[in-house]
């Protein structure tokens, strides 16, 4: 199943209140890992904003575990 498939899934279950926010934060993710950037004030400010993300990346681990508690599933 696709990344996007997954999220809709999530999205439609309310686990998730937007599907696109997390190609957003993949799209964070890719750049912070995979380009190399010899400018650092570009690394700081994307490091910057992937702290913001964090909280809101945090807020839906949270969000599973209750899904997750209130259907029994683990």
């Amino acid at each position: 199943m696709a990344l996007i498939d997954c999220l809709d899934k999530l999205e439609k279950l309310e686990i998730i209140t937007q599907a696109d926010q997390w190609m957003n934060y993949r799209t964070i993710r890719n750049k912070l890992t995979h380009e190399y950037s010899t400018n650092q004030e570009e690394m700081i400010a994307g490091i910057q904003l992937a702290m913001v993300y964090f909280k809101e990346i945090n807020e839906v681990l949270n969000s599973i575990n209750h899904y997750l508690q209130k259907k029994q599933l683990c």
